[in-house]
């Protein structure tokens, strides 16, 4: 065999199948997971395919109903989530309760874990934005950045534990490790330096 060839192929008996092209099945026939006529990965739950809605792990976007370009991945990622666009969730419960929110983005567990109608916000980092309710537009790189942001918008806090006390305070930006833990509702602050910090 050329060194170049395709080891496997799963080849469809027609040139337009419409059935999926492999599956994985219980011993009693319920399909578990497949290989859709398109060559999508995909689950049987129901998850419209021309939706682009993707997910791999328990309780993933199970409320899902008319929402698209969703990807979750890991345990009960966007589990409340039934009009949401363009949110992405790796990790355990990641974004589990959001609802309609749009556009955002969780990595690590619990990252986003609470928000349940913010947008555009980037959570990186264990628990990460986790206590978030309706936040938008904030970005959060580190371990427990910005974890006690309920409502705040427009933040940024890059770092372990950056800008860690703000809770409704917005357009704050705290850049190192544990800046700007004095702020809680304070707003407009730029704190730059590891535990560097202001007294608003």
């Amino acid at each position: 065999r050329p060194s170049n060839s395709t080891g496997f192929v799963i080849r469809a008996l027609a040139a337009s199948p419409s059935a999926n092209l492999t599956e994985w099945q219980t011993s009693t026939g319920s399909v578990r997971a497949r290989i859709t006529s398109a060559g999508q990965f995909s689950d049987p739950a129901g998850l419209p395919e021309s939706d682009n809605n993707q997910r791999f792990g328990p309780g993933c976007l199970t409320s899902l109903t008319t929402g698209t370009g969703n990807c979750a991945f890991g345990r009960n990622v966007m589990a409340d989530t039934t009009s949401g666009a363009g949110n992405m969730g790796f990790g355990q419960v990641v974004l589990e309760k959001l609802t309609s929110g749009n556009f955002n983005m969780g990595i690590g567990p619990s990252a986003l874990t609470t928000l349940t109608v913010g947008s555009n916000n980037v959570a990186v980092g264990v628990s990460a934005l986790s206590t978030a309710i309706s936040s938008s537009s904030c970005v959060a790189l580190g371990q427990q950045a910005l974890a006690s942001a309920t409502t705040a918008s427009n933040c940024v806090g890059i770092g372990d534990t950056a800008l860690l006390g703000v809770t409704t305070g917005g357009t704050n930006i705290g850049i190192g490790a544990s800046s700007g833990s004095n702020i809680t509702t304070g707003t407009d602050n730029t704190i730059i330096g590891t535990t560097a910090d202001t007294t608003a």
